[in-house]
């Protein structure tokens, strides 16, 4: 995954949304917003929440999230780095243009380890 002015990464797509058109997927930046889904709070709709002590404004617009570096503070505390990276080296963007092609995830163990998803034809 290349953006258009950021770093490369190698991400692995294990849910496209049913809200998303061809060709899109969901890229969960904390601090980017909820979403149409949340698991998050204590409002979920979804099983039982992540941050129970947390409201669902907490995390920002539910489209598109946090609007400033600083709001990052907001947000749980092991959610905080994964945001300031959005504006640190996203340049804050929401939904950045982005160029992709298919890895197999088999070489990028670190992926898989921990969403525990792993095609047979990556292996």
């Amino acid at each position: 995954l290349s953006f258009a002015l950021s770093p490369s990464l190698v991400i692995q797509v294990i849910n496209s949304g049913g809200d998303l058109g061809p060709k899109q997927f969901d890229l969960q930046i904390p601090g980017g917003g909820l979403g149409i889904f949340n698991a998050l709070t204590s409002s979920p709709p979804n099983g039982p929440a992540l941050f129970q002590d947390y409201e669902e404004a907490d995390f920002g617009q539910r489209y598109g999230g946090v609007s400033t570096r600083e709001e990052c503070a907001q947000l749980p505390q092991q959610l905080r780095e994964g945001c300031e990276f959005r504006f640190s080296s996203l340049n804050g963007s929401d939904n950045p243009g982005v160029s992709y092609k298919r890895v197999k995830c088999g070489f990028h163990p670190s992926l898989y380890e921990k969403s525990g998803c792993l095609l047979e034809s990556d292996v």
